[in-house]
């Protein structure tokens, strides 16, 4: 290229980042974490993930809370509670079916074998995370 900016589309984005998250192990699925840069990067977000679950995955300051993706979307959140049970709830179904879920369930399960006793409490916690932990 003649350093030109190349732009990329919709479709080459959203296989760029499930490409990025069948690299970390699984059947697509991820559990991110809260302000993680793959959800917080981009200001137009709608190609990975839908509007109406903006206002459950982000807080009032526009942050963003832990994220549950499949197939390089956001599908969901997740949170770990006081006794250190990882929780997760599925807020975006397109798509999602049971090898989604299931391979969710394994994620955060390795999550709370990593983790052991230490606990992980975002700072600015969003509507869904409040309630998962409740």
């Amino acid at each position: 290229m003649s350093g030109e900016p190349r732009y990329i589309g919709v479709a080459e984005r959203r296989a760029r980042l499930a490409w990025r998250h069948r690299l970390a192990g699984g059947a697509g699925a991820a559990l991110l974490p809260a302000l993680d840069p793959t959800a917080m990067g981009w200001q137009q977000r709608d190609w990975y993930l839908p509007p109406e679950l903006w206002p459950s995955l982000f807080d009032r300051s526009g942050n963003v809370g832990p994220t549950v993706w499949w197939n390089g979307r956001v599908v969901g959140a997740w949170a770990q509670r006081p006794d250190g049970e990882i929780v997760w709830r599925i807020l975006g179904r397109d798509g999602v079916g049971a090898e989604a879920e299931e391979a969710i369930a394994r994620r955060a399960e390795s999550l709370r074998s990593l983790l052991g006793p230490t606990r992980v409490t975002p700072r600015f916690r969003t509507p869904l995370e409040r309630e998962l932990t409740a």
